[in-house]
């Protein structure tokens, strides 16, 4: 019982002291608020920044209008007041009220920071710049209007492009004296130095609806666009022009410029590229604003320099920026760079990208006449909803909007045309009208695509003409197809070559149909393609994009004694669909007949040739792919998106003099995965297998190379019909650093040469299904002359091969130095090797 007494007595003492002791540090708590103005204008200063002098993260900010409040207890002798544009002032509050007008003087000394920089070393710690972006940094999501999963907005775009000439050569220009009458529509003020000539305009109205940051559906309002491109193809031109001229943003993480990718001075890691300054407080807008200037770190490196403006309202957002390229970067074939960009705040306090404007000089020769391009974005009603409009991209409405006169435009376009943008119709129209500019167009098409339209026929390919190897000896070839002139939805193709060293002539024919309205070279396509031919071919090359006979390609290296003679028909159907999703059906026969040291024998019999009979399909996906579609060629602009395809050829012995059963399946991959200022990786995957008893000529026979000219999707150290195999799998890496490392090096920097490395490894099996030695009725596997050892199999370990290269050299020549790992002990291997290709890129 007395221990239950003196519990309750103690549990009442604590209370009571709790009690006392929370009175206490109540009655200690103190409040002070007050307001920061400006000294010299009495004007409010917005978020400035009130600390506890000696403790660590004790503070607040001001509101817009200058006041701040902040508690505390204890014995507190002074506060920190801080502001970006003002001194800072350390003020004591003892003895004061609890009310504090607080004057803070600007600091008039700023702009001696730009001039400073370059006499003392640059530190990212205790820079109030550097703080100030930091805290942009971390607002960049909750900024971002378009993180949004689902929003709409209406898009104005337009183009123009004019020749750059400079301008004491304009007397001297020789297309000013063909062309006299472009002389009345020139430009002096818009680029200094030069004289521009405008000859491109387009200009779009459009709605667009994103999800998850990609574009889902899009419809065109309106457009007009006046060009001389009439003799390239329009879409590719514009797919190619959408690469080059970008949508820069800097709540992106970086800004792309082709294949090159310039840091945002705002992405998460940029503090450790750029340098930042404080050069003035804007206090004529309200709210006021912060000019930073930004620099790279290193003048080699292609990243930004110039103005970014930063509202004072506590959101720490962007809300313009100024930038340009810097000029001592290494960036082929471009300079002027400039980017103007231009955010909005939505309703919700969160930022979108309003307007954006793009500049830049292209060509191949600086002091010679280049393109001069200006493409200007500007963005409204944006909205978190989607709308509800047909879908379908510019390139489709193209064919069916009728195309608007200036006057027409007028009530959709958000801003006026310059007067040099209003000229480009009267100087297109002037020349698409002239024969010599017509003569210079179709050379300059010959050149690019390596056929020479002769109206309803054009003539080619060009560097195919001839071409030698060690069995046909000297090849010439003469071959061709038709035109749009002669009908936009069938097209005939065929060539004919001999050769002086075996004396047979070998030919192709065939047509294509297009199963739509239109040609069938506009996407998307359905067409039905029928051939038939006779020809030469290495084995494992026919999946090479880049034919046999290029005279490119006629210079190899070691033994090449080992081919065969195909004669094939093939019929097939494509199928594409706007979504980049594409699939083949087709039959094919074919009967191979070897040639040089080729045999197709058997420890039973010899075999004078070998016919199969194959049905075969293919799926294709290549998500928001983009390409340069020719007149009569695709490439594709590579934009990071990866591209899938599944292959599937299934024999059927007996058919049309078949010998074979089998199922081949293929499947491949590729990617590209931007790395910012660490450049760039290309990879690929590729593997394979083959279900039934198969002699060699029907096994996957893998690409060598043989040539000097480097090749990624190709082993540039194996020999042809090396190695073979029924079910294999392959890996190929590249990546191009872009001049990361060496534009740190003094002097080597100056040639502005760009680093890349290579990586391929294969891995293939030869199992018992197909195995000569198993099956005596199967051919054996080629052997080398000399040695007479078998060639095919690999082994236990997977063939790998490296290679490191620059690039750039001279801007458009890359040399590698590829190694061979293993399997050096195979007849006529070569452990490494120098190869070389031309490359023109950023």
């Amino acid at each position: 019982m007395n221990s239950k007494i003196k519990q309750t007595r103690f549990l009442i003492i604590a209370v009571v002291l709790l009690i006392f002791s929370a009175g206490s540090t109540m009655a200690q708590q103190k409040e002070l608020s007050g307001v920061v103005i400006d000294k010299s204008t009495k004007d409010p200063i917005p978020y400035a920044t009130i600390s506890i002098v000696g403790e660590v993260n004790r503070g607040t900010r001001c509101d817009s209008a200058g006041h701040f409040g902040i508690r505390f207890s204890g014995q507190v002798k002074s506060i920190r007041i801080s502001a970006i544009g003002f001194r800072s002032e350390v003020r004591s509050i003892s003895g004061q009220g609890n009310v504090l007008i607080i004057e803070l003087e600007p600091d008039n000394k700023m702009d001696e920071v730009t001039v400073k920089a370059r006499r003392v070393r640059y530190r990212n710690k205790d820079n109030a710049a550097v703080e100030l972006i930091q805290r942009v940094i971390n607002a960049r999501e909750k900024n971002n209007a378009r993180l949004n999963p689902m929003y709409t907005h209406s898009v104005y775009d337009k183009l123009s492009m004019s020749l750059a000439l400079k301008n004491d050569a304009v007397e001297k220009s020789s297309l000013l004296k063909k062309f006299s009458f472009l002389k009345n529509r020139m430009d002096t003020e818009l680029m200094p130095g030069r004289t521009l000539v405008p000859v491109f305009f387009k200009e779009v109205s459009l709605k667009e609806n994103y999800s998850n940051g990609k574009p889902v559906a899009s419809t065109v309002v309106a457009m007009q666009e006046s060009r001389i491109d009439q003799k390239f193809d329009e879409d590719g031109f514009d797919e190619f022009m959408d690469k080059v001229y970008g949508k820069p943003d800097l709540y992106d993480h970086d800004i792309q410029l082709g294949n090159r990718q310039i840091l945002s001075p705002i992405a998460p890691e940029a503090t450790a590229f750029y340098k930042y300054f404080i050069i003035d407080t804007i206090k004529t807008t309200k709210p006021w604003k912060v000019k930073v200037l930004v620099s790279p770190r290193n003048k080699e490196d292609a990243l930004a320099t110039g103005l970014i403006f930063i509202d004072l309202d506590g959101k720490d957002a962007v809300q313009r920026a100024e930038l340009k390229i810097n000029e001592k970067s290494n960036i082929n074939w471009v300079d002027h760079v400039k980017f103007d960009i231009l955010y909005q705040q939505h309703t919700d306090g969160r930022y979108f990208l309003s307007k954006c404007t793009m500049s830049l000089n292209l060509g191949v020769f600086k002091e010679g006449m280049n393109v001069f391009g200006v493409r200007t974005l500007i963005m409204t009603d944006f909205s978190y909803k989607h709308s509800n409009f047909p879908t379908g991209t510019a390139k489709d409405n193209k064919r069916t909007l009728p195309q608007m006169n200036v006057h027409s435009f007028d009530t959709l376009r958000p801003e006026k045309l310059s007067a040099l943008e209003q000229t480009s119709f009267n100087n297109v129209d002037s020349l698409k009208s002239n024969a010599a500019f017509n003569r210079s167009m179709n050379i300059a098409s010959m050149l690019f695509s390596g056929f020479v339209n002769c109206g309803k026929v054009e003539l080619g390919p060009l560097n195919s003409l001839y071409s030698f190897n060690s069995l046909e000896g000297s090849r010439f070839r003469i071959g061709g197809r038709t035109t749009d002139a002669f009908s936009r939805k069938i097209v005939f193709d065929g060539y004919a070559a001999y050769g002086t060293n075996d004396k047979r002539l070998k030919y192709k024919f065939g047509t294509t149909f297009s199963l739509t309205d239109n040609s069938i070279y506009t996407f998307p396509v359905r067409s039905l393609n029928i051939q038939y031919g006779f020809d030469t071919e290495i084995p494992g090359q026919q999946l090479n994009n880049v034919s046999d006979d290029n005279v490119l390609l006629s210079i190899r290296r070691g033994v090449n004694n080992k081919m065969w003679y195909k004669d094939k028909f093939s019929a097939e159907y494509l199928h594409e669909f706007e979504n980049h999703l594409s699939f083949k059906i087709g039959v094919n026969r074919q009967t191979l007949t070897p040639m040089g040291s080729l045999s197709f024998d058997s420890p039973l019999q010899s075999y004078r040739s070998l016919t199969t009979s194959e049905v075969t399909g293919e799926i294709r996906w290549a998500p928001h792919e983009t390409f340069f579609q020719g007149k009569r060629y695709r490439r594709i602009i590579n934009n990071g998106y990866p591209i899938l395809l599944l292959k599937a050829d299934i024999g059927f012995k007996g058919v049309m003099g078949s010998s074979y059963s089998y199922q081949r399946f293929t499947f491949s991959a590729s990617k590209r995965f931007f790395l910012s200022q660490l450049g760039y990786s290309d990879a690929q995957l590729e593997g394979g297998v083959i279900f039934g008893k198969v002699p060699y000529p029907l096994l996957n026979i893998h690409r060598a190379n043989q040539s000097y000219i480097y090749q990624f999707s190709s082993y540039n150290l194996m020999n042809f019909m090396e190695f073979m195999s029924n079910r294999y799998v392959g890996v190929n890496v590249q990546h191009q650093f872009n001049g990361f490392f060496l534009n740190k090096i003094p002097l080597l920097k100056k040639l502005q040469l760009r680093e890349v490395v290579s990586f391929k490894v294969l891995k293939g099996f030869l199992d018992s299904s197909s195995d000569p030695s198993i099956h005596q009725e199967l051919f054996r596997l080629p052997a080398d002359n000399v040695s007479g050892q078998f060639s095919g199999r690999l082994g236990s370990a997977p063939y790998m091969e490296a290679s490191i290269g620059l690039g750039n050299i001279f801007k458009v020549l890359r040399v590698d130095y590829v190694r061979r790992l293993n399997y050096l002990n195979n007849p006529n291997v070569s452990p490494s090797g120098i190869r070389a290709k031309l490359s023109f890129d950023f």
